[in-house]
């Protein structure tokens, strides 16, 4: 801005003096513009490529450095745009206006004719034409296209390379290397499951899981508690769809331990179906006369849950007919101590095979599932009753079903029992038969809820770290869930 205001200021005579000097010069002022013109071009050019040089080093690294950066360089071009084109910027400005009207007066005629004419048409009107034009139509044009051009191109390849991989889990190629097997177990059971529905149905000897009650008892007085409801959908038992994605990112470690102990059960068929074997003193290392066996009802929810995070009916109808041959065969005569634990954790699973595999469940399927529950698991006394003259030790469930024999504060009462199996069983058959949540819910939001609000403040739990953390906080932990 300097330099322009000097140049605006100069005296005339001045001027008038590199006015003469120019005309008397022709030939010279013909080649002027030209040569100023191609200094302009270089100048120009490389300012363009210093700018872009500096901006693709040090951009984006530092907002203060691009700042000064960018001042600098807008500096520069300034200066040196200026600098060498002072004498451009004067001679085709003033040439056609001053020269025109001194000529045709002081000069003869012969001259100003083929001088002027030529001058102002070939020299001013030609360069700036083409000087400007080209300049900023090569420079940022080319550039600007040229390189998001290519950059879109190199983007594109991360884009294809997702769509050209499998977005199949680690579980879904899992099953698909399996498929063929699993058709053919598929085309096998269905069978076989629709004959064991039928024998349940029509109470042949021993398939005869009874009839449900049609509540399983009258709500306390005192259980006053506001009681929510479940979600219509399924699965709503320990997780929902919305949780299924983060189980099947679980699964995707196969050296994970339990990881890899759920692939080994997945692609595991079992020899009899669930069906059990006959009592065993001492069995599977509980001391007693019974048939539990708890490695079955883990290989039966490992297919559940194959079933619910995959859709892949072999392991929907795999859990149903192991879990019903289960159901049907189990037979404890007695265990010496806290036999509701091998009773519950049958509840419990069955409990999750109902709603991780509901969509598949005919309304036989759920009648069958509902009283094979209470009249299996949960109510009358076990096998053999007279091994003990302890009368909670003869019962299936210590709490007793229902369930009035509690203790919301401590005891067997804390544990699975209520806090874990009947809950589940409440949660999994709400819709269904509704008895079960309406008693079994209205008691937990009563009677434990209100003292575990009360113990959690201490944030430790209220039963010490031994053997209690597993068989109560634990039980906690399910109900909370």
């Amino acid at each position: 801005n300097t330099n322009g205001t000097e140049n605006i200021t100069k005296p005339d005579e001045e001027i008038a003096t590199k006015d003469a000097v120019i005309d008397q010069n022709n030939s010279q002022n013909q080649t002027l513009p030209s040569s100023t013109d191609n200094t302009n071009t270089d100048i120009n050019m490389d300012v363009d490529v210093d700018i872009d040089v500096e901006i693709n080093v040090n951009g984006g690294t530092d907002s203060e450095s691009d700042v000064i950066i960018n001042t600098d360089i807008s500096t520069d071009i300034i200066t040196e745009t200026i600098t060498e084109t002072e004498k451009p910027t004067e001679a085709p400005t003033e040439k056609p206006t001053e020269k025109p009207t001194e000529k045709p007066t002081e000069t003869p005629t012969e001259k100003p004719t083929e001088a002027p004419t030529e001058k102002p048409t070939e020299t001013p009107t030609e360069k700036p034409t083409e000087a400007p034009t080209e300049k900023p139509t090569e420079a940022p044009t080319e550039k600007p296209t040229e390189a998001p051009t290519e950059k879109p191109t190199e983007t594109e390849k991360p884009t294809e390379a997702p769509t050209e991989k499998p977005t199949y889990s680690v579980f879904d190629n899992e099953v698909i290397a399996n498929k063929s097997q699993n058709d053919q177990l598929l085309a096998e059971l269905l069978p076989k499951y629709n004959t064991l529905r039928d024998e349940i149905a029509s109470n042949k000897s021993g398939y005869s899981f009874g009839t449900a009650s049609s509540s399983i008892g009258t709500r306390k007085s005192e259980w006053t508690a506001k009681v929510p409801t479940p979600t219509a959908d399924h699965p709503r038992l320990l997780i929902t769809k919305d949780t299924i994605p983060n189980i099947k990112k679980a699964l995707e470690d196969k050296t994970d331990p339990t990881v890899k102990r759920f692939y080994t059960l997945l692609n595991t068929t079992e020899p009899n179906s669930g069906k059990l074997g006959k009592p065993q003193t001492n069995f599977d290392g509980r001391n007693g006369l019974h048939n539990y066996d708890k490695s079955i009802l883990e290989l039966i929810q490992v297919k559940a849950l194959a079933y619910v995070i995959g859709g892949h009916e072999v392991y929907g109808y795999q859990a149903l007919h192991y879990m019903k041959q289960f159901l049907r065969t189990l037979d404890i005569q007695y265990i010496s101590s806290n036999m509701e634990r091998e009773y519950g954790n049958t509840m419990f699973t069955a409990a999750l095979v109902y709603d991780w595999c509901y969509d598949l469940l005919t309304e036989e399927d759920k009648r069958q599932f509902i009283a094979a529950v209470e009249n299996k698991t949960a109510s009358g006394y076990c096998g053999d009753p007279s091994y003990t003259t302890t009368e909670h030790y003869k019962w299936k469930m210590s709490v007793g079903f229902p369930p009035t024999k509690i203790g919301a504060v401590s005891g067997h009462g804390s544990e699975r029992q209520i806090l874990r199996d009947y809950l589940s069983v409440a949660v999994a058959f709400y819709g269904d038969n509704n008895s079960w949540w309406n008693y079994i819910a209205a008691c937990v939001y009563s009677e434990y809820v209100p003292v575990r609000n009360y113990y959690f403040q201490s944030g430790l739990s209220q039963q010490g770290t031994g053997v209690y953390v597993s068989g109560r906080h634990i039980s906690d932990m399910y109900s909370a869930w």
